[in-house]
């Protein structure tokens, strides 16, 4: 008889963190936008891959950190940003005992500036 047991260490906490992306991508899409996805290889909010017509300008990265470090994060976010060629660096930050919906989201001034200029271009839809 063979018996498992949760991961524990590294591992329990890269399954956590691969399930809130998950649940932020579910989110999303109950928020209106069908298509977004997470990609484990980029660890980002994606739109979805089969969808060839459509690109996106937005580098979403979910966090699921007891004590997120703002400026690391969005550090972070905006180094993965730039190596995909993107434009709008942001942080989702897990809120401890809330529905999905209701997580952080982080970003510097000057994306948030530039959203509000560019009228949040390349929506996930």
């Amino acid at each position: 008889m063979t018996t498992t047991t949760a991961p524990t260490g590294e591992l329990a906490t890269i399954a956590a963190h691969r399930a809130h992306a998950h649940a932020v991508a579910l989110a999303l899409r109950d928020a209106g936008l069908p298509r977004a996805t997470f990609d484990a290889t980029t660890g980002t909010i994606e739109p979805d891959p089969a969808n060839a017509t459509m690109t996106t300008s937005w580098a979403i990265r979910p966090r699921s950190v007891r004590r997120l470090d703002l400026a690391d994060a969005a550090d972070d976010a905006g180094a993965v940003a730039e190596r995909l060629g993107r434009v709008y660096p942001v942080v989702v930050q897990k809120r401890r005992m809330a529905d999905d919906a209701q997580h952080y989201v982080v970003m510097s001034l000057s994306t948030f500036a530039a959203l509000l200029r560019d009228g949040l271009p390349g929506a996930m839809r």
